[in-house]
C-alpha cells in the first residue's frame, strides 16, 4: 500500500520544521507524499514545507474549512492510505507511519486509525495527565484496539490515518468543528471498523 501525509497549515512555523523532519524520518518500504494545505500564512510556513520537500496547496483563508480542506488535501493526494496531522503534532517516532499503516491488516473493514496525542516537554503538569490518563483508556494493555459500529466513535485528525476507499465513499464532513468526530461515527455507522494504534 502507499502512503501520503496531509498536514494543514496556518503560521505554522514554531513547529513545521520539527514535525516534517520527523514525518520524512519515517522508516517506509514504500514512497512518501507529503501535503501541506496553506491557508494564508504570514510567516515562513510555505518555505519550510518546500525546504524539506512537501507539495504545497494554498488556498485563501476564507476557503478554509477543517472537513472541507482535508478533503481537498486528500483528494490531491494519492496514497492508498492517508494520514492526518496538525501542525503542532510530530510524530514520537519514525514508525509512526508503519504502526498506522499496520492497523489495516487487523480487519477487512478498517477505515481509519488514529493515535494519541503525546504532550510536548514543555506541557504542564495537569495537560500531561490529562492526555495519558485519557488516551490510556482506549488500550489499558498497550495493544492496537478494534472498534466496530456500536463502540466508541471517536477518531482524531491530530494523529490519525484513512483509507482512500474510505473516505471516497465518506468524506469528511463540512462542519465548523469536531469533522474527524463525525467522520468516526460515520464511518462506524456505515459498516467501517477503526483502530486504536497506541
Amino acid at each position: 500500500m502507499t502512503a501520503s501525509v496531509v498536514i494543514p497549515v496556518l503560521n505554522g512555523e514554531p513547529w513545521l520544521d520539527e514535525v516534517l523532519a520527523a514525518v520524512f524520518s519515517q522508516r517506509l518500504d514504500t514512497p512518501l507524499e507529503v501535503i501541506v494545505v496553506d491557508s494564508g500564512s504570514s510567516d515562513r510556513s510555505r518555505d519550510i514545507a518546500r525546504t524539506h520537500g512537501a507539495t504545497v496547496i494554498e488556498i485563501a483563508p476564507e476557503e478554509f474549512g477543517h472537513g472541507r480542506t482535508r478533503n481537498l488535501a486528500v483528494a490531491r493526494s494519492s496514497g492508498d492510505l492517508v494520514a492526518l496531522l496538525t501542525q503542532d503534532a510530530t510524530p514520537a517516532h519514525d514508525r509512526w507511519l508503519h504502526s498506522h499503516t499496520e492497523s489495516f491488516s487487523l480487519d477487512a473493514r478498517v477505515g481509519a486509525s488514529f493515535g494519541p496525542h503525546l504532550p510536548r516537554p514543555d506541557a504542564n503538569p495537569l495537560t500531561t495527565r490529562l492526555l495519558s490518563e485519557f488516551f490510556a483508556g482506549f488500550s489499558p494493555n498497550g495493544e492496537p484496539v478494534l472498534h466496530r459500529r456500536g463502540d466508541i466513535t471517536y477518531l482524531s485528525s491530530n494523529n490519525c490515518c484513512i483509507a482512500r476507499a474510505a473516505w471516497e465513499e465518506i468524506p469528511f464532513r463540512d462542519i465548523p468543528y469536531a469533522e474527524d468526530q463525525a467522520l468516526g461515527a460515520d464511518l462506524l455507522a456505515a459498516g467501517w471498523t477503526k483502530v486504536y494504534q497506541p
